[in-house]
């Protein structure tokens, strides 16, 4: 994996390039869903030929880790109903305890389908979605090393035009053969429940999650409340082109759950891609 670094690098002087080719009429402003919270995800999809690029680093491991978990997800916008996603769970050593160094151990392939209302008439969005967790290196200080099937449905409405509430109920599938070390984990349900509040551009959540797997003959409840807070530093950040967004929030944790408070920390680009276009702005150009 001695390679991941440049992607890393790569990916985020991708946009640059593009922007450098482009010119300021050839991109109008991008016109961004609320798809997702801080946690949870809502029914609502990216807008077609819309990439987002977001990171999402593990701060617990700051303190308590030789490494840090750093996420890294790719969403692309296929149709205006239909996207998909790519999250390289990547790693790299912990720079207050030794040398330097970015890893791979996990890829989350992803989609969500949204069908538009769930009833005619009823206000309520609904939609599908499924993920897959690939475990690509065996560490299991860090991954489980099992494969993942995660399909859930996903449903919201809006309550005075600036409040969104959010309900998603899913299972958590797991398969393989246990790596040298590792505990296999069980199946799992997750339901969760989230209220957003937008307000001159800020947005200001309050989610809620349960998971089980009493269902599939386990003992163990957790229970996780996160407040958190989400807003637009495109300003900030001027000569880098697209959307840029950050949310953080605060992760308690109830029952069973690992740990009783963890930060959470994102950082998200917002660019519109059309790959029928703009990868030809990347070719070089030939004379006649």
């Amino acid at each position: 994996m001695r390679f991941l670094p440049l992607i890393f690098i790569a990916m985020f002087a991708f946009p640059a390039a593009l922007h450098a080719e482009g010119s300021a009429e050839e991109s109008p402003p991008i016109d961004i869903r609320q798809e997702e919270l801080l946690e949870m995800v809502l029914p609502t999809t990216q807008h077609i030929h819309e990439l987002d690029i977001s990171i999402r680093p593990n701060s617990g491991d700051v303190v308590k880790q030789d490494f840090i978990r750093m996420p890294i997800r790719l969403k692309y916008g296929i149709t205006e109903n239909w996207e998909v996603s790519v999250t390289p769970l990547t790693y790299f050593s912990n720079f207050f305890r030794g040398r330097l160094g970015l890893f791979m151990t996990d890829v989350t392939i992803g989609t969500k389908y949204n069908f538009g209302e769930a009833y005619p008439g009823s206000g309520v969005g609904m939609a599908f979605s499924f993920s897959h967790v690939i475990p690509v290196r065996d560490d299991i200080r860090i991954s489980d090393g099992y494969y993942h099937y995660m399909p859930g449905v996903l449903f919201s409405t809006k309550i005075k035009g600036a409040y969104i509430l959010g309900l998603g109920i899913g299972l958590n599938l797991v398969q393989g053969k246990a790596p040298p070390g590792s505990i296999e984990p069980n199946d799992t349900m997750n339901t969760g429940v989230s209220l957003a509040f937008i307000n001159n551009g800020v947005t200001y959540t309050l989610e809620s999650l349960y998971v089980t797997d009493e269902i599939f003959g386990g003992q163990t409840e957790e229970a996780y409340l996160t407040p958190g807070i989400s807003l637009d530093v495109t300003g900030w950040l001027k000569e880098i082109p697209g959307v840029w967004t950050f949310s953080s929030g605060l992760r308690i944790g109830f029952l069973d759950a690992p740990q009783d408070f963890e930060v959470i920390m994102r950082l998200k680009l917002h660019l519109r891609f059309d790959y029928k276009i703009d990868v030809r702005k990347l070719m070089p150009k030939t004379g006649a």
